[in-house]
């Protein structure tokens, strides 16, 4: 409850801890956004990271094909190792 120590409380004592709750509820906040913004910011930069990721793979992928996709490579169209 918001109440802690009930009527028996003063007026005073009321405000100040009131206060000391919003204030302290502000701090909590003001975190939470910046932790919030900064979380973003690390989401944004990997997810632009997978998609670089993924262009490089289907890139590779290519390349393993042949440039043609679903088919396998003939044997005796690639270069002996030792050229």
């Amino acid at each position: 409850m918001w109440l802690r120590d009930g009527p028996s409380r003063q007026a005073g004592e009321c405000a100040v801890d009131d206060q000391e709750r919003l204030a302290d509820l502000e701090t909590k906040l003001t975190f939470q956004e910046a932790t919030s913004d900064s979380l973003s910011e690390v989401l944004l930069g990997l997810q632009a990271r997978v998609e670089l990721l993924e262009k490089r793979l289907l890139q590779l992928e290519s390349r393993a094909s042949g440039g043609q996709e679903g088919a396998e490579r003939d044997p005796l169209d690639e270069r002996p190792p030792h050229y």
